[in-house]
Order: C-alpha cells, then sequence, then structure tokens
C-alpha cells in the first residue's frame, strides 16, 4: 500500500498538464500512488495522459461532473493512508510530500496541513507570495473571514475525510473552504507549513461570472457554518438563495467587473497607484452585497486577526 494518494482532476488543461505532472513524479519522496482523473476534458487532456507508463500513475476517465465530485470519485479509489490535493495547472515543489509527510509523522495531533504559495501568472513567472496563517489555532480563527488553506497544498489523513463524508457536490465553486468549514466542528486541527511549496499559477482574463461565483459560494459556505453554530444544524433552503448565474444584468456586470479590474490592479505599482486603485475598489464592492460582506470580512480578518 501506498503511504500517500495523490488526487488530481483534469479538466482541459493540455497546456500545463504534463509539467503539473512531473513536478508530482519527481518528488524526492516516492512511496505514492497518482489517482488522475480526466473529467471530460474535451482537448487533448486523455491523449497526454494516457502516454503515461508511471506505474504509480491511474487513470480515470469519466464523463464531466465537476471538482467536488471527481475528487470524491479519486478517493474511493484511494489506498493512502494520507491523501494530497494537486491542481492540474500547479507545480509542487521537489520537496513538497517529503514536508509535509514527515510533519503529519511527527505531529499526531494535526489532522491536515497544507503550506505556504508561491503566485505565478500564465508564462509562469513569479509575480507574489501567500503566507496563510500557521497553527490550528490561527486558523480557526480565521476560517470564519477567509479560507487560510489553498487546497492545492492539502495534505490530510485519510481517516478525517469521512467525517463530513467528503466534499459536497453542489459546491461547483469554494467546495475547499466548505470542506474546511465542515471540519472545523469535527475537532479536526490544521496547520500550514510556513514555506512555499507550490507554485500557484493565476489568470488574467478569468470569466467575470467564475470570479463572482467563487465569491458567492464562499459567503454561502460561511452562512451554513454559522447556522451550523447557532443553531445546530443548516436550514436547507438556504442553498436556493445562491444561483449560478450564466448572465449577469449587464450594469450589474459592469460594475463586477471594475471592482475586480481594481482589485487585480491594487497590489502592483506605485503607493499612490495603489491607494488610488483601493478606493476605487471599496467604492464599486460596496455597490454590491455579496461584495460588501466579503470586504467587511476581510477588513475584519486583516485587522483583527492577520494584523493582531
Amino acid at each position: 500500500m501506498p503511504k500517500i494518494s495523490v488526487i488530481m482532476s483534469v479538466y482541459n488543461e493540455q497546456e500545463n498538464l504534463q509539467e503539473s505532472i512531473g513536478s508530482i513524479l519527481n518528488q524526492s519522496f516516492k512511496d505514492f500512488e497518482f489517482i488522475i482523473i480526466n473529467d471530460g476534458s474535451i482537448d487533448k487532456s486523455l491523449e497526454i495522459l494516457n502516454q503515461y507508463t508511471d506505474k504509480r500513475i491511474k487513470v480515470f476517465n469519466k464523463k464531466n461532473s465537476g471538482l467536488p465530485a471527481s475528487l470524491n470519485f479519486g478517493f474511493s479509489k484511494s489506498q493512502g493512508d494520507y491523501i494530497a490535493r494537486m491542481d492540474a495547472d500547479d507545480f509542487s515543489h521537489r520537496d513538497r510530500l517529503k514536508i509535509q509527510n514527515d510533519f503529519l509523522d511527527k505531529n499526531q495531533s494535526i489532522d491536515l496541513v497544507g503550506s505556504n504559495i508561491r503566485i505565478i501568472d500564465e508564462n509562469q513567472n513569479i509575480i507574489g507570495f501567500k503566507k496563510v496563517p500557521e497553527s490550528s489555532k490561527e486558523i480557526s480563527k480565521s476560517l470564519i473571514y477567509t479560507c487560510p488553506i489553498m487546497h492545492p497544498t492539502y495534505l490530510f489523513r485519510k481517516s478525517i475525510f469521512n467525517k463530513v463524508e467528503g466534499y459536497r457536490e453542489e459546491f461547483i465553486y469554494a467546495q475547499d473552504y466548505d470542506f474546511l468549514l465542515r471540519l472545523s466542528l469535527k475537532n479536526v486541527n490544521f496547520y500550514n507549513i510556513q514555506e512555499y511549496l507550490l507554485d500557484y499559477k493565476i489568470y488574467k482574463n478569468l470569466r467575470i461570472n467564475k470570479k463572482f461565483n467563487q465569491m458567492r459560494f464562499s459567503k454561502l459556505a460561511k452562512k451554513l457554518h454559522k447556522q451550523r453554530l447557532k443553531e445546530g444544524k443548516e436550514n436547507r433552503r438556504t442553498y436556493d438563495q445562491v444561483k449560478v448565474l450564466n448572465n449577469l444584468n449587464p450594469i450589474y456586470s459592469l460594475m463586477i467587473n471594475l471592482f475586480f479590474y481594481f482589485n487585480e490592479n491594487s497590489e502592483n505599482g506605485s503607493f499612490i497607484k495603489k491607494l488610488l486603485f483601493k478606493v476605487l475598489k471599496y467604492k464599486f464592492g460596496f455597490l454590491s452585497p455579496t461584495i460588501s460582506r466579503t470586504l467587511i470580512d476581510d477588513l475584519i480578518f486583516y485587522k483583527f486577526i492577520k494584523g493582531k
């Protein structure tokens, strides 16, 4: 039996796939199986996957069902004691699995471990760094405001997955945040290793609907979590309050586009430029109930949690 099961879902990732897979196959830690689910790709992803002869790789081809369903399927096929997440457009550093495996072996009270990440653009240039809260206490404190563990850096004990019956397939966005929030009520302890163990790719032209729906589902996850804390259970009707919108109202779409544009440009350039874009970001962000709630949570998190 392998020590670690690495699970990757692939949907139309022919441009990044070989390098992403290579970053796992070239790990200094060797005792793993690599479960790759082709989630109905219509590009050359499956053709690329079928070229591999490494016995650690197990490829499954299935009809497109979304990331959470694919991850649950991959988990059902896993044999490892630990489960590692990996996305098909990111790159794990050579010692990632070794460092995380050794940490869980030595710290039996920790159930899920992540790490800091380097942020890269579409040309794999490093454009930033993301440092995440370290201790279980800091992470638990942060959870109600933000998702403090990066999904593709997860390594966790297989035993905790069934505590919450895996990922919820309704969460086609923010499934990782919902997963962590539910685990937090099951006496599960988290930790983030303060090393940069993964390169995380972001896309300049990511569709506005995808960004907005990521925000909407994060808000839903928070709302359900608060219901569990307050009432001991969820109000199932809450699911009906968040719909995936393929076509936003043109005026609303313009407003949200401006918010994300100002948000992306508020971290670069001169002090005056960053200040101007941040002012505009909040000006347009607070015009949307969904975005305004997120901004308030961010302000609370950075002022009182991260900025302690």
